[in-house]
């Protein structure tokens, strides 16, 4: 069944710790779909602004978050029913807070308020061999950033999906996942139609029922008046 044009446009959010394939998967995925991939932004800002590791502050972190934002909300004009979105807040609340050893709560706030927006969340498992590649860390703060992200989501009631393997495979459990979405929404939209056309029977039906109560009265009446004269006449 097709998707209907009034369907909501869905967030799709990768997140997971550095070197867990997360951006690979997204951008994939968006080739895939033919949709809008949102990058994380943060090395971009680091580039721009001819900055190194030792120049990352809080305000870096929320500049690329705000960035992040702003591009989504573009990009979500774009879309036809999937956003793929790269990370997010949360990797960089906690990359700050267990690289930087700053727990900065406003990225924190920001991370709660992001995931309220996204509609799929996925996890890309911690199976991928560590990168080291420049704001990437060390291998034991990938592992601690995995379980936090995680424990993050858990402790926040945010479901969530891991995936695992290949890109190709990761993608197949990512189809499967919003393939179910898109059937549950296309039978909750066909159980509204179908309830309102319910309503609109039964609305028919008490109409019809008032009406012939109203004749039967009309009738009613009509013999009572009839048989009122007819007496007087006598």
């Amino acid at each position: 069944m097709p998707i209907s044009k009034d369907s909501p446009i869905l967030k799709v959010n990768f997140t997971g710790a550095s070197s867990t394939g997360k951006s690979t998967i997204s951008e994939y995925c968006a080739k895939l779909y033919g949709e809008p991939n949102v990058p994380e932004r943060m090395r971009d800002l680091m580039i721009e602004r001819g900055m190194v590791i030792a120049d990352i502050t809080n305000d870096l972190f929320i500049d690329a978050a705000k960035l992040q934002e702003e591009d989504m909300q573009v990009k979500q004009m774009q879309a036809k029913r999937y956003l793929f979105i790269d990370s997010g807040p949360l990797v960089f609340y906690l990359g700050n807070k267990y690289s930087f050893g700053r727990d900065f709560l406003k990225l924190k706030e920001m991370a709660l308020d992001f995931y309220k927006e996204q509609d799929v969340v996925f996890v890309c498992d911690n199976n991928i061999p560590f990168d080291a590649k420049e704001m990437r860390g060390d291998e034991g703060t990938k592992d601690i950033l995995q379980k936090e992200i995680i424990k993050f989501l858990d402790d926040n009631s945010i479901k969530y999906t891991m995936i695992y393997g290949t890109v190709e495979e990761q993608a197949q459990m990512v189809k499967t996942k919003l393939e179910s979405l898109d059937k549950a929404q296309n039978q909750l939209s066909l159980d509204l139609v179908n309830s309102s056309s319910l309503k609109q029977e039964i609305s028919v039906s008490e109409d019809r029922k008032k009406m012939s109560e109203n004749i039967h009265g009309a009738n009613l009446l009509y013999m009572f008046v009839k048989e009122q004269t007819r007496q007087r006449r006598r």
